[in-house]
């Protein structure tokens, strides 16, 4: 499982301090739950600009929380720490689309031989 930690700026505290968070990336399940962290929205200079969904990405905080184990201490997070967590699951999620738009593109060509017929190799 692939995690990713956040150094916080001030620690935050619950049966202990924590100077740190662990977050898993999302999963098929939340995906499918809570859909995308953000929203394309137009820029104004014909180009579209990923804006954050605030209450989708403290769901995904809360279900990917790895280290502490208990959620509710992400409630302590100063601002900074706080655009840290932001930045960390809009990024997961840029990265995933990217991929998928990458994998479209690479399927979507296909060679075809000067019949126009697909192309298939004998093994």
């Amino acid at each position: 499982m692939s995690t990713h930690t956040i150094k916080l700026e001030a620690a935050i505290a619950g049966h202990e301090a924590a100077r740190e968070l662990v977050f898993r990336e999302p999963k098929w399940s939340e995906f499918m739950r809570l859909g995308p962290c953000y929203r394309w929205v137009p820029r104004g200079d014909g180009n579209m600009i990923a804006v954050p969904d605030n209450d989708v990405i403290e769901r995904y905080a809360e279900a990917c929380l790895v280290k502490p184990n208990d959620p509710l201490m992400l409630s302590q997070l100063g601002l900074a720490d706080a655009h840290k967590v932001v930045d960390l699951f809009v990024g997961f999620g840029l990265a995933a689309e990217g991929v998928a738009a990458a994998s479209r593109t690479s399927s979507s060509t296909s060679s075809k031989s000067s019949s126009g017929d697909p192309q298939t190799s004998a093994s």
